[in-house]
């Protein structure tokens, strides 16, 4: 199947290799942070990459400006009220590297929650974030006894907002959620037309068989009418002999 040239297509690529571009660099660099010294660094490049382009990532990760804002985001996340442990490594990278390996699939946000606040030892990272995964399974357990069931998706957005999830891809799966509402009821919509078409139809098949009905008797009174005057002009013709 061939993709279209289209500006939707453009963006859902730009977007995937935006995605394993950051990927890519997240893992370079906790390959850099192994190492004390550039030296040190350029004699252990890490696999399937170019030794000038590791030499470039390594000027990169030691600019000042890559330090700065390094240093900046360490800053911030010192005052996070929920701080995460997945430390510098991107939730994108931290996703892949825990899907299902039977079924390819990644986490959801819940889990994705418990994988990144979550110590080693089962603790969390305070009691907030335990707060946090408690109300989204009770959400969820009620939305189920209710009748209403709703996702781990949808309960994390009541819990942190949008906002609180766009590092989880949760702004994404919203978009997905209200697309698919749309697509349910544009669907609707299609079938309720296609009845409105064959119901349509049917009217006309009836209308058309009873002008054909009326067609064939004015042709068959056509045809009298003509076998009529023939035979006039033929008993008019004898009559001239």
């Amino acid at each position: 199947m061939e993709l279209k040239d289209t500006a939707a297509i453009r963006q859902i690529i730009l977007a995937k290799a935006n995605v394993a571009y950051r990927s890519w660099r997240s893992r370079l660099h906790e390959h850099y942070e192994l190492y004390n010294s550039d030296e040190e660094r350029l004699q252990n490049p890490p696999k399937n990459i170019l030794p000038e382009t590791w030499e470039m990532m390594v000027l990169y990760f030691g600019s000042s400006k890559f330090q700065e804002k390094s240093s900046r985001n360490k800053e911030n996340r010192k005052h996070h009220v929920v701080p995460h442990i997945a430390g510098q490594t991107s939730f994108a990278v931290v996703s892949r590297d825990n899907r299902n390996p039977a079924t390819g699939e990644e986490p959801d946000i819940q889990a994705m929650w418990q994988i990144t606040h979550q110590k080693t030892n089962g603790e969390w990272v305070n009691e907030k974030a335990k707060e946090i995964d408690g109300d989204i399974s009770l959400m969820v357990n009620e939305s189920y006894e209710s009748g209403n069931p709703i996702t781990p998706n949808e309960a994390f957005a009541a819990v942190r907002g949008e906002k609180g999830g766009a590092s989880y891809g949760l702004k994404a799966s919203r978009s997905k959620i209200r697309i698919q509402a749309q697509l349910d009821e544009a669907m609707q919509d299609r079938e309720e037309l296609i009845k409105e078409i064959d119901v349509l139809k049917e009217k006309f098949q009836e209308q058309q068989t009873e002008q054909e009905k009326k067609l064939a008797e004015m042709q068959s009174r056509f045809e009298a009418q003509q076998a009529l005057v023939n035979s006039l002009i033929a008993r008019f013709d004898d009559r001239n002999v």
